[in-house]
C-alpha cells in the first residue's frame, strides 16, 4: 500500500506556490498578469521539466509531461517525485527508499519563496474549484533546485527535483 499521496493534472503542468498566492491564482478563468491570457497558460509556456514563474514568492511549474506527482522529505530537503513508470506504488516507494541518496542530481538554478505551506496543484485550477492538492511546509526563503533520474533494474523510473535549502 502506498504512503505516498500522488496527485495527477487534467493533462497540463502541475505548480508548487505558497498558500497565500492561492488567492491570486486563476487557473483556467483568468490571471492577475496583464501580459498572460490566464494563469494556467502562463504555466503551459515553461518548455522544461521545472520552471520558475514570479519573482518572491516564486511559483514552480512542473512542465513537459503532466506525471503522477508527489512530495517527498529527504533530510533537509523536499523532493518532488514525478512517476515515470513502475510496476506498483509499493515498489516506487521502495526504489524512493534505496535509491534517493545515490542519484545524482543536477543543479538547475534557484527557487525563492516564503516559509509556510506550500501548495502543489493542477495549474488549470483555480483556489475554488482545486479538486485535490499536496502540501508540504517549507522553513527557508532561498533554494537550490536541482534534478535526477532515479532508474532501477526493476521497471522504476522517476524525475526528482531537490529543493535544498540555501544559507
Amino acid at each position: 500500500m502506498s504512503d505516498l499521496p500522488w496527485i495527477a493534472s487534467e493533462g497540463g503542468p502541475l505548480v508548487f506556490m505558497h498558500r497565500s498566492l492561492l488567492g491570486t491564482w486563476r487557473g483556467v478563468s483568468g490571471t492577475v498578469d496583464a501580459g498572460a491570457t490566464t494563469d494556467y497558460e502562463r504555466a503551459c509556456a515553461v518548455d522544461d521539466e521545472l520552471g520558475v514563474l514570479g519573482g518572491t514568492p516564486g511559483i514552480l511549474v512542473l512542465g513537459d509531461e503532466p506525471d503522477a506527482t508527489s512530495l517527498r522529505q529527504f533530510g533537509d530537503a523536499t523532493v518532488i517525485v514525478r512517476w515515470r513508470s513502475a510496476p506498483s506504488a509499493a515498489l516506487m516507494e521502495t526504489a524512493l527508499s534505496e535509491g534517493l541518496g545515490h542519484v545524482a542530481f543536477v543543479s538547475v538554478g534557484p527557487f525563492h519563496t516564503i516559509p509556510g505551506e506550500h501548495v502543489l496543484f493542477d495549474s488549470a485550477c483555480a483556489r475554488s474549484d482545486m479538486a485535490s492538492s499536496i502540501v508540504a511546509t517549507l522553513t527557508g526563503t532561498s533554494y537550490e533546485l536541482a534534478t535526477a533520474m532515479l532508474v532501477d533494474d526493476r521497471g522504476v523510473s522517476a524525475l526528482l527535483h531537490r529543493l535544498s535549502g540555501v544559507g
